[in-house]
């Protein structure tokens, strides 16, 4: 299934509550990986993969994008602000400022990476390797 267009906000479908696999449970019999609803994520990491001191693991970036639930979401699904600001106070999660800059720096290296391999890419074709040379002449 495709959920590209349930997975993210608007104001006309506030809801972006998508199956998410967790990268830290063992597959399941066959080979597929164990998925949890976005918005229980973070209640499954705290019941089965807490670290020593109690605190939730590292996660991957991708992970953690795919995961946020932005304060404009939680207020449009009904949240009271200060019961999102409290818990994520608490957990020591972000807030939506420091998602925002997180994303838009993301997105900065992202566009960084292909404009290099576009313009490696484009070398490439204007420099033909010596062995292209050498059958070119």
């Amino acid at each position: 299934m495709v959920y590209s267009k349930a997975a993210k906000y608007s104001k006309s479908t506030p809801c972006s509550n998508v199956p998410l696999h967790c990268p830290l449970c063992p597959l399941g019999l066959r080979g597929q990986p164990q998925t949890f609803w976005k918005y229980n994520l973070v209640h499954h990491l705290s019941l089965n993969h807490l670290t020593e001191n109690y605190e939730l693991p590292t996660l991957s970036p991708e992970l953690l994008f795919t995961s946020f639930i932005s304060k404009k979401e939680e207020h449009d699904m009904g949240v009271p602000n200060e019961k999102t600001e409290s818990w994520r106070m608490t957990n020591n999660m972000p807030d939506t400022d420091s998602y925002m800059e997180w994303e838009i720096e993301q997105s900065r290296k992202r566009a960084g990476s292909l404009l290099s391999q576009s313009s490696q890419s484009s070398t490439k074709s204007r420099n033909p390797s010596p062995t292209k040379k050498g059958r070119l002449q």
